[in-house]
């Protein structure tokens, strides 16, 4: 179940866990950690199946910047993503050509 972020739910840097959301991916598949977002601890983990990890995928599903990839290619600590992304893991042993030609791509 993913659960929709709320301001009450926002904390500072070192109160809980990083969130990603459209604004932190580009269109070549980089992540921009300039303007952190953080959600409580308690939000996190009501949500462990969107909790990203080093070599997971995460898509943005809808908005003006529909499409932006990224591949997750450092451990970034304890980081969810907001309701704009889904998350895809990447499971071991799956390499990321062989991903995007499973899409067509």
């Amino acid at each position: 179940m993913v659960l929709k972020d709320t301001t009450s739910d926002l904390v500072g840097e070192g109160e809980g866990a990083l969130t990603l959301g459209a604004t932190h991916l580009d269109w070549e598949g980089n992540i921009h950690l300039s303007q952190p977002v953080f959600i409580s601890w308690k939000k996190y983990y009501e949500s462990p199946e969107i909790m990203v990890n080093k070599n997971d995928i995460i898509i943005v599903q809808r908005g003006s910047t529909c499409g932006k990839v990224a591949l997750i290619n450092m451990d970034l600590g304890p980081t969810t993503i907001n309701p704009s992304l889904v998350l895809y893991p990447l499971k071991k042993g799956i390499k990321i050509k062989q991903f995007l030609g499973e899409l067509g791509l």
